[in-house]
């Protein structure tokens, strides 16, 4: 008889840094603690660069062209304006500047890598966060809104933080949303050179849309919005 060799699951939490990623990794993971199962810090670094990982694979014919698209975004986005018009290369001289460096994060987080920063860059570091803003008064009527609605009818879409559409892009999206029919809750950022959906909307969009449609650029509870009787589908990138 052959040898019972027994095999084991192991499973790695690799979330995405956004609060819309991170949350639900951590209820996951919280489930999966319950369920006995082993926790541990032990992981190989990856030392790949993202240089590396865009090169052809084993066996790709040759080629005397090797395009590093991660080189030339790196370029672009010293001098992309962020915020107020503030390019990264300007945040990278207020460094010098300031008195001090304000982190999103916690030190039981990232407590090292702060420490490095403040011998590094020989400043003080603080730790902010990771903080959410106060809820707007608009969430707290999410819930009243979405109950005038049969269940299963509204289209929920949500993009998260790190998406950012263009003004066409944003207006072709949101003309599809009333195509349906549908009661719609749309969360989105503002797009590119506008600073609020509202002043990135067709013109009379809001009012034809108005008794069923509903778009936010803040902060919303997903999954609390996921959980509502009458959410049946949900869009998202």
């Amino acid at each position: 008889m052959a040898e019972f060799i027994e095999s084991k699951l192991e499973i790695v939490m690799f979330p995405w840094l956004a609060f819309g990623h991170l949350i639900p990794y951590m209820n996951l993971s919280n489930e999966l603690a319950k369920r006995a199962c082993k926790q541990t810090d032990k992981a190989t670094f990856m030392t790949s660069t993202a240089a590396e990982l865009v090169k052809p694979p084993p066996g790709y014919p040759s080629t005397t062209v090797v395009l590093r698209e991660s080189e030339a975004k790196l370029l672009s986005f010293l001098y992309h304006e962020y915020g107020k018009g503030v390019t990264f290369q300007e945040r990278m001289k207020g460094f010098s500047l300031c008195d001090a460096i304000a982190v999103k994060t916690c030190r039981e987080i990232e407590g090292i890598f702060c420490d490095y920063l403040a011998t590094l860059l020989e400043k003080p570091v603080l730790y902010t966060g990771p903080v959410i803003p106060e809820p707007k008064k608009e969430q707290h009527e999410l819930s009243n809104w979405l109950e005038k609605f049969e269940p299963g009818s509204v289209v929920f879409c949500a993009f998260g933080s790190q998406m950012i559409l263009e003004k066409k892009q944003f207006q072709q999206l949101v003309l599809g949303f009333e195509l349906t029919e549908l009661p719609f809750l749309l969360v989105v950022k503002p797009p590119e050179g506008t600073n609020s959906v509202e002043e990135a909307l067709p013109e009379g969009f809001k009012q034809r849309v108005q008794e069923k449609g509903l778009i936010l650029d803040c902060w919303v509870p997903q999954l609390e919005i996921l959980r509502h009787k009458s959410v049946g589908c949900f869009v998202t990138h």
